[in-house]
């Protein structure tokens, strides 16, 4: 199971790897994949070297061909593979900056799946309550704060998450619509009127009071008409590169899209009344 497959890496690490156990490194598991980030060159390459020549007592080896370091180093005479220095390290769907540590979700790792296939399709009753719900959840399940902390991560970089969460929720929306079929598929106003939710759930889910509470640490310092205005480019975005029946909202987008960019602030009524 995870949970003694935890517990022996845990022993291991006390047991063997306390050369990491300073300041100026911090070493990263989930479950039996390891991350460490340092400041000192020597302890990674020490850290490399001893999981390559294995722990026998614990039945641990590591495969060299799944090792991945930013810096250049050999093992047993063999190159290590190494990141570029313009690419961001991959690491258990996330990928880290190296040089600000700024963490991002790794999307290009499911940029080949189909999304229709992620989807559970609701025919039942109250299909406009079914679909907004279901577009509501697609933005949720993207909204871990490792994301979206201005405390660590930098805001454009924030931004650039939040641009991709709701790329990734505009694809479902489309792909949800499309599996309906033409006869169900939500109108015009209802599909504006779920994109205004969606942003005021953003916004509240990731500046809220009971986050901050629940990681006093946490900040995520972003203006609701930024959440809006990307909110805005990546809907029209994926929706006017298909070819479908919502051209007025695609044109609502563009419209509001504008006008923030222009300074003006956010108006959720303006969605509504559309």
């Amino acid at each position: 199971s995870s949970f003694l497959c935890n517990y022996f890496y845990a022993d291991l690490e006390k047991q063997h790897l306390d050369f990491l156990d300073a300041p100026d490194t911090l070493l990263l598991r989930l479950i039996d994949d390891f991350l460490l980030v340092t400041l000192d060159q020597e302890k990674a390459v020490n850290f490399v070297n001893h999981m390559h020549k294995g722990v026998p007592e614990y039945g641990v080896v590591v495969n060299p061909a799944k090792t991945l370091v930013n810096f250049d180093m050999s093992c047993a005479g063999v190159s290590a593979r190494k990141i570029d220095h313009d690419e961001k390290f991959p690491y258990c769907g996330t990928t880290i900056d190296c040089r600000t540590l700024d963490i991002t979700k790794d999307r290009q790792r499911d940029a080949h799946l189909d999304v229709s296939a992620s989807l559970t399709v609701d025919f039942g009753r109250a299909p406009g309550q079914n679909f907004q719900r279901k577009v509501l959840n697609a933005f949720k399940i993207q909204s871990h704060l490792m994301f979206f902390d201005t405390s660590h991560n930098s805001p454009r970089t924030v931004l650039d998450s939040l641009h991709g969460a709701f790329r990734e929720t505009a694809n479902k929306t489309w792909a949800y619509m499309r599996c309906l079929g033409k006869a169900k598929q939500p109108r015009s106003e209802l599909v504006i009127r779920t994109i205004t939710k969606v942003i005021d759930v953003a916004f509240l889910l990731l500046t809220s009071k009971s986050r901050t509470m629940r990681y006093p640490q946490y900040r995520c310092d972003i203006r609701k008409s930024q959440v809006a205005l990307v909110a805005y480019m990546a809907y029209k975005n994926v929706l006017a590169a298909k070819q479908s029946k919502y051209g007025s909202v695609v044109a609502w987008l563009r419209k509001e899209a504008d006008r923030l960019a222009s300074g003006k602030q956010y108006d959720p009524q303006r969605g509504v009344e559309a």
